[in-house]
């Protein structure tokens, strides 16, 4: 099939019930390798096929999730979970922090990082290559300030579609380096700032920012306000920022109020997070090395302790291994052989411990251990507030340019080449159908000559079959765009709406997902969805024509027409 046939195109796509972002970004793929396709075979330039083969890469481009988080807020610790792989240096110093990108691939063994240096080199390094960023001496942050991003591959499943970036820690500065000498301060100086620099552009092109605070000495909504401030540095915004509130194993109290707290953090900070989750990247990595014998195990040693006694021990590390008493079941070695079992800080160990034994069962325990890491939640919150919306908006840009691309190339190339075939091709018949009988070869050869024009001449339906298609695809991803344009409008002025109305556009226009159910907030109902259709019609005609507010309501009143439609068809 080629732009020189009448041939449509056979991709087609509608966006129904059922259809799935992948499915979308599938159909994305799909249709620019069948235009490259056509393009390929009627011999359109090498140039304007590569640009769509290169429209066809971008399609399956990771969308990047950056994590900001102050210095020792336990950064580290928390990639390496999230990516269930000990990949992050846990405990780099401030100094020689590098930018971190966590990418889905194999590493070369025995070199599991790749280096691209300042200048353009790109080198694949040792483990021991690591171990020399580390430190504080001016032959480590020499290194260091070359160094434009480590890139760490790996098959972990969380980055397929992810590229993970993790951040230098803000609020970054060793104080006893200030007498040093000038070389050292300079490096330093130097250092912070590209960090800075490149931390400032992450933020702004990252699809989704995780902010991270670490250990809190006080259980208190005050404390973590202030922290997630000190973090964001006043940029969070909510439609692409979800706080994480680590550590809850740090304490009993704040393991216990873990979901409360982060409850009424995300209220405080509505217009700065997206939600707010409590992780334990401790118990999370622990429970990845877990086995379901050693839970059991665990479980069943003890539970033969007495619950004061067992409270008691729990309360701190050396109680637990030194403390005898005749009473005791367990003696001394055996209780510091149950410690070694899991790895990790002493408090992930208690947390786990005490969680053993109030399980009813190995089943419920790791579940319940898993809902105290918190990872599970994080990942779905990840995919389906951002990386969904990622993916919309991404596809929309592409079929926009190859659009564009598609449009230029008939009027500049196409078209001009059409109309010179036409014209050859008539000056052929004309020619052939002049010559006599007595000229019989020469009018085989011209009539050869005519076919070949003929069949050369790019055909204007089959590159409007092309356009129709790319519409389609188009007026699909157009509706996604328009209400992240909406959304975008609401977040800069928040205060053109009461605060329900704010909730109800936040989850309408996609903010918290964009499956049917997320956007109505958990109410399906077909009448329920024609009132507020109706109700915000209403809104739109009585605002200021062309106000934010106006707007946004009419944003609301078509997606709340598509989902009714939805909804019907569904009912059907």
């Amino acid at each position: 099939m080629g732009l020189g046939t009448s041939t449509t195109i056979g991709v087609t796509f509608r966006r129904r019930k059922g259809v799935s972002v992948g499915d979308i970004e599938a159909s994305t793929r799909e249709m620019l390798e069948t235009v490259v396709s056509a393009l390929e075979k009627v011999g359109a330039p090498d140039k304007a096929v590569e640009r769509l083969r290169s429209l066809v890469r971008q399609v399956g481009q990771t969308c990047v999730i950056a994590v900001v988080g102050a210095v020792n807020s336990g950064k580290s610790s928390f990639v390496n979970a999230l990516l269930q792989q000990d990949l992050a240096v846990v405990g780099n110093t401030e100094t020689t922090a590098t930018i971190n990108h966590f990418v889905y691939g194999q590493p070369t063994p025995g070199f599991p990082v790749r280096c691209y240096w300042r200048g353009g080199r790109v080198t694949e390094e040792p483990a021991a290559f690591l171990s020399a960023l580390q430190g504080r001496d001016i032959e480590a942050l020499e290194r260091a300030n070359g160094i434009e991003r480590l890139e760490y591959l790996t098959p972990s499943p969380m980055l397929r579609g992810i590229t993970l970036v993790d951040t230098p820690g803000t609020g970054a500065y060793v104080a006893e380096h200030v007498t040093r000498t000038h070389t050292f301060l300079n490096l330093t100086r130097q250092l912070r700032e590209r960090h800075d620099a490149e931390t400032q552009r992450i933020h702004d092109t990252a699809d989704g920012i995780v902010y991270l605070v670490g250990a809190v000495a006080r259980v208190d909504d005050q404390q973590l306000l202030e922290q997630f401030s000190a973090v964001s540095q006043g940029q969070a915004r909510a439609m692409n920022a979800l706080g994480v509130i680590a550590k809850v194993d740090l304490s009993d109290a704040l393991l216990q109020h873990r979901g409360e707290l982060a409850a009424k953090i995300a209220q405080q900070l509505e217009d700065q997070l997206n939600a707010v989750v409590p992780v334990s990247a401790g118990v999370s990595r622990a429970l990845d090395r877990l086995s379901g014998e050693t839970l059991s195990a665990l479980a069943s040693k003890l539970g033969q302790i007495t619950p004061a006694r067992r409270e008691l021990l729990l309360q701190n590390e050396e109680l637990f291994l030194e403390y005898e008493h005749p009473e005791l079941p367990l003696i001394s070695s055996e209780r510091a052989g149950l410690r070694a079992m899991v790895p990790g800080e002493w408090r992930v160990f208690a947390t786990i411990a005490a969680q053993a034994v109030a399980a009813p069962s190995v089943t419920n325990l790791r579940s319940r251990l898993e809902e105290i890491g918190g990872f599970g939640e994080l990942h779905r919150l990840l995919r389906e507030y951002f990386l969904q919306r990622a993916t919309l908006l991404r596809c929309y840009r592409i079929v926009v340019d190859a659009r564009r691309l598609l449009r230029a190339l008939w009027f500049d190339t196409l078209l001009p080449r059409q109309r010179r075939a036409v014209a050859e091709a008539a000056l052929l018949r004309r020619f052939r159908d002049s010559l006599d009988a007595g000229h019989a070869e020469l009018r085989a050869y011209l009539g050869d000559r005519l076919v070949d024009v003929e069949k050369s001449i790019p055909r204007e339906e089959t590159w409007q079959a092309m356009q129709l298609q790319l519409d389609r695809l188009l007026h699909s991803l157009e509706e996604d765009n328009e209400d992240f344009t909406a959304l975008q409008t609401l977040e800069g002025t928040p205060a053109a709406f009461t605060a329900e109305e704010v909730a109800e556009l936040r989850a309408l226009l996609g903010m918290y997902g964009v499956e049917p159910a997320r956007r109505l907030r958990g109410n399906s109902d077909l009448n329920s969805c024609t009132r507020a259709q109706v109700r915000w019609g209403l809104v739109r005609d009585s605002a200021r024509r062309g106000s934010c507010r106006s707007l946004v309501a009419d944003r609301a009143y078509v997606r709340l027409g598509i989902l009714v439609a939805q909804l019907e068809l569904a009912a059907d």
